[in-house]
């Protein structure tokens, strides 16, 4: 106890320096044992540097010597004077790498020997390739100054005598001047033989044709018939061709020395340079091995007294530790379980350790002004983050947009709403200008309005809402209500934006006010339509009546028919206001079609209507698959438009038809249905999809409504139906367009 009383008055780092004084004395001494074993080292690892560079020359020379081989090699077979001046670039690097080596090599005399030799060999090697080069260029010029132009001379002397026999019409002494020119050119051809092979049969044969030359030349001249005088220069062709012997001679005595010299004394300088180069590397390897050896004697030795040192320092490390660190320790144990009952929330625990006069003292003491101020600031934290929780969730759950920028009008904050409303995530839009989320002209004026704002304090919008546009992501325009207010930060100011897509509503409010309009025909029409018949009917029963009290039957009949015609009509305006109210109201779910089978039965279905039969059926069904639509609908929609086709034929046609055609463009189903009837004139064609629209009353009588209702049914299918003017009596042409699901 007296020990950590007094060891507390120094510093924690004063503690720890005053533990470890024993190991620092160990250390001091395994730092001066290692700077001697270092030097040790030292000189080992430079004689074995010495002994890998001297390695690394003998390599090189090695290498060099390969590659002057093979140059010496290529040069005695071709005689190509062009790698001469590689060889003589080989012969200097190995000069340099024997200056180099030559005074390394003198650390052992065996090393030594051999290196010097490998240099005198090489030197003779030198040697006798300069003499081999001097023999070839001997050689050549004996060929090309002398034996060259005693073979033309030869060949020539030949040309002349057989041009002068055949002049006289000597031919056969022709024929064998022309043989002996053969023999001459086979003397050439071996002696380019032996110069490539060395091989002295290629000598024999040339003596031989030699003696034959001469055989011929006395046959020509002295046994052939008839015996006439022979040209004199058969005399100066023998002179000729002693002389080509005597120069052919040199040059085969000057291509064996050179021979000799290539395949014989060189190779030789070589081998024993191989030899003596394998018997270096020999001895290299047990320089090398015995140098590593003692190294690694050495490395062991020290390894093991550091070793020694090492676990004499660890153990007086761990017991001068252990008495240093048990006072921190016991102290800095009693402090951590005050603190983790700190951490588990119990603030008015006493902290011991304040009395101590080293950090661990400072920590005690430190510990209860933090106990002290933490508990203070948990109880505002968990106000602030009960407050920071509630608003997140209203604002990020609200129904509407809510949308906060900076003054450079970059976007700080992106509720849930924003992104159902333009598709954006907070993640895509955060950090981007505000613009992004407007389309022209408001995108071009809004860094306008803000920097508008910032020089006048005056805003546009601010404080009041506004109907603008909108751009969502997949750059639709749509209505939006936007209303912005500005919030003063300290860090600088901000504007929170509320939007509200509008876009429904705007459409309720289209579509009521059309259903409005279409309200309002409707019932005028629908009133008119339906007064209209039944005003007819009481006046042709008025009449019917009469007719009958005066006995006037036909007259009665007639008045019948009227009204019945009347009825018809009112009968067929009443169906058609059901269809439609039932086109508006019904709810119907989508189902497979087959379209070929759907047109087939509408045909059927219209088979009884007057002039059916007339009307020839074009079909160009090229799409055979299931269609998914709301399937009375889509038979509504092919039975008027057949069924018009049939009411409205040209009578001047001899052959009135209908086409009816499908394809598929992409996504898409279509149907396009033609006649060459009567068509519709231009003048009618804006209000063609219009209730109550009658365009040729006079030929058929009908409610008005079938268009309308088609246009309705697809509409409801998600689709479009278009009118296409095929001019002034060339019928009438109808596309329909649904999407294929």
């Amino acid at each position: 106890m007296f020990c950590d009383k007094l060891i507390s008055r120094f510093s924690i780092q004063k503690q720890i320096m005053i533990g470890f004084l024993p190991v620092l004395c160990v250390l001091i001494f395994l730092g001066l044992s290692s700077q001697i074993n270092m030097k040790n080292y030292k000189e080992n690892f430079d004689f074995l540097k010495s002994a890998t560079e001297e390695g690394g020359h003998f390599d090189e020379i090695q290498k060099d010597m390969l590659a002057l081989q093979r140059h010496v090699l290529v040069y005695s077979y071709t005689g190509y004077r062009g790698i001469l001046k590689k060889i003589e670039y080989l012969q200097s690097d190995i000069e340099a790498e024997f200056e180099i080596i030559l005074p390394m090599a003198q650390t052992d005399d065996d090393i030594y020997d051999r290196t010097k030799r490998i240099y005198n060999h090489y030197m003779d090697h030198k040697k006798g390739f300069s003499e081999a080069v001097q023999r070839r260029t001997n050689l050549n010029k004996l060929k090309k100054d002398r034996l060259g132009p005693l073979y033309d001379e030869a060949e020539g002397i030949l040309d002349g005598i057989s041009g002068e026999y055949r002049d006289r019409g000597d031919f056969k002494r022709a024929y064998f001047t022309e043989e002996t020119e053969e023999k001459l050119l086979n003397i050439r051809l071996n002696t380019l033989k032996y110069e490539l092979s060395n091989d002295r049969g290629y000598i024999n044969s040339i003596n031989a044709e030699m003696e034959a030359i001469r055989e011929q030349v006395r046959a020509i001249t002295t046994e052939y018939e008839p015996r006439v005088p022979q040209p004199d220069q058969f005399d100066e062709f023998l002179k000729v061709a002693d002389e080509f012997e005597t120069v052919l001679n040199d040059v085969i005595h000057v291509n064996s020395i050179y021979i000799q010299l290539v395949n014989v004394v060189l190779p030789g300088k070589v081998a024993e340079i191989d030899k003596l180069i394998d018997e270096l590397e020999i001895l290299h390897d047990e320089r090398y091995y015995g140098i590593t050896q003692n190294l690694s004697s050495r490395i062991f030795n020290a390894q093991h007294n550091f070793t020694w040192l090492t676990i004499i320092a660890g153990l007086l490390g761990v017991l001068g530790s252990f008495f240093i660190a048990r006072g921190i320790a016991i102290a800095v144990r009693d402090m951590s379980q005050t603190l983790s009952i700190l951490a588990s929330g119990v603030w008015d625990t006493d902290i011991p350790g304040r009395e101590r006069r080293d950090e661990v003292g400072s920590m005690a003491r430190a510990a209860q002004e933090f106990s002290n101020m933490v508990e203070k600031i948990e109880r505002q934290s968990r106000e602030i983050e009960d407050n920071r929780i509630m608003l997140s969730n209203t604002l990020e759950n609200i129904v509407d947009g809510l949308i906060t920028i900076d003054q450079a009008g970059n976007i700080l904050t992106y509720n849930k709403a924003c992104f159902n409303i333009f598709g954006y995530t907070a993640e895509e839009v955060i950090g981007q200008n505000v613009k992004i989320l407007m389309p022209d002209p408001y995108r071009a004026e809004h860094d306008g309005y803000l920097t508008a704002y910032h020089d006048t304090g005056v805003g546009q919008v601010i404080g009041i809402g506004r109907e603008v546009q909108g751009l969502r992501k997949n750059g639709e325009i749509f209505p939006l209500e936007l209303s912005v207010s500005r919030v003063e930060l300290d860090k600088g100011l901000i504007f929170c934006g509320i939007v509200r897509d509008i876009t429904e509503m705007k459409k309720a409010q289209d579509e009521l006010v059309n259903a409005n309009s279409e309200l309002e025909e409707f019932a005028y029409r629908t009133s008119h339509d339906l007064r209209s018949p039944l005003v007819s009917s009481l006046g042709l029963l008025s009449l019917g009546r009469d007719a009958i009290q005066s006995d006037n039957k036909e007259e009665a009949l007639l008045s019948i028919d009227h009204v019945e015609r009347s009825l018809e009509k009112l009968e067929v305006l009443v169906r058609d206001i059901l269809s439609l109210t039932q086109i508006r109201n019904a709810e119907e779910d989508e189902v497979l079609v087959d379209v070929a089978q759907a047109i087939d039965n509408a045909r059927s279905a219209l088979s009884h209507m007057d002039n059916a039969d007339r009307l020839g059926f074009i079909l160009d069904l090229q799409y055979e698959e299931p269609l998914r639509v709301k399937e009375s609908r889509f038979v509504l929609l092919l039975e008027n438009l057949i069924s018009n086709a049939i009411k409205y034929q040209n009578k001047d046609e001899e052959k009135p038809y209908v086409s009816i055609k499908t394809l598929r463009e992409d996504s898409r189903f279509i149907l396009i249905i033609s006649d060459n009837g009567m068509g519709i004139p231009k003048k009618f064609q804006e209000d063609l999809f219009s209730m109550f629209k009658r365009f040729h009353p006079k030929v058929s009588f009908g409610s008005g409504l079938g268009m309308y209702m088609m246009k309705k049914s697809v509409g409801i299918m998600g689709g479009e139906i278009e009118y296409i003017d095929l001019g002034e009596g060339s019928g009438a042409m109808f596309k329909v367009t649904l999407p294929i699901k």
